[in-house]
């Protein structure tokens, strides 16, 4: 793990770049995503901006693998 570079870092920029799930989210039989799972009134926090990008992206593809199949 590189060693982290806290600065002050917006949340839902960081974490609301969908795009890196584009593919898992449109999978047959995963969830749609609709952009609403983020709360808008995140405040800005000291992290690594690509250090929690990396720990939200590995959450959400855990989650999207762990769905039973959904109806479309």
């Amino acid at each position: 793990m590189p060693t982290a570079q806290f600065t002050k870092v917006n949340v839902n920029e960081v974490c609301a770049r969908p795009y890196v799930f584009e593919a898992q989210f449109n999978a047959v039989g995963k969830p749609r995503y609709d952009g609403t799972f983020l709360n808008r009134a995140v405040a800005e926090i000291d992290a690594d901006a690509d250090l929690l990008h990396k720990a939200f992206s590995e959450l959400v593809l855990n989650a999207l693998d762990a769905c039973p199949p959904a109806a479309r």
